[in-house]
């Protein structure tokens, strides 16, 4: 997905090159006819010629604020299985922090039926360190025939975690903070 291009930025672009081409202008003005053609030429081609080899600005459904300015918090955890092993890059910035909040035990969850199911948190620590290494959320629940009870993941972990999931942000809600300039967006470079 591309950063959209707002008139701050194409002004900005449009008046960096009309600096580049008055500065080639006078130095020109001090030289003879066919080096003025030649160094006007260049100007505009160095205006024109497009952006190569630029910095991506990585906006997408999972982070509308760009990876490249604005990266999604890191896992605390090396490895998570919910149930299938789940890779950072799948999850949302609101997933991640969620993920990151759970802690082992065991929780009932609601389902799109309003029954409720048990679900296992089982964190498994480093012998050494002690530190978390590996998440598994475990439950009869997650089989081919239940998929269609089964509410959206960041719903699941938020009656899972309960009060503390309540300062992290909805996706529908940095969308929407981005859209209205509240929190800023990477750019391309």
């Amino acid at each position: 997905m591309t950063a959209k291009s707002t008139p701050d930025t194409i002004n900005s672009g449009i008046a960096d090159a009309l600096r580049g081409l008055t500065d080639h202008l006078k130095k020109a003005a001090e030289e003879g006819p066919a080096q003025q053609a030649d160094m006007v030429g260049e100007s505009i081609r160095e205006a024109t010629k497009p952006r190569v080899n630029q910095s991506p600005p990585l906006v997408s459904a999972r982070n509308p604020q760009g990876d490249k300015d604005y990266p999604r918090p890191t896992l605390r955890f090396q490895k998570v299985y919910m149930p299938y092993e789940v890779e950072p890059e799948q999850l949302t910035w609101e997933q991640l922090e969620l993920v990151n909040l759970l802690k082992k035990g065991e929780y009932w969850v609601t389902l799109n039926d309003e029954t409720r199911q048990i679900v296992k948190i089982r964190v498994v620590e480093n012998d050494i360190t002690g530190a978390a290494e590996k998440l598994f959320m475990e439950s009869a629940l997650f089989n081919s025939e239940n998929k269609i009870r089964v509410r959206p993941m960041a719903t699941m972990l938020r009656e899972i975690i309960g009060k503390a999931s309540e300062d992290i942000l909805t996706m529908a809600d940095r969308r929407q903070m981005v859209d209205e300039g509240v929190l800023a967006v990477s750019v391309g470079q």
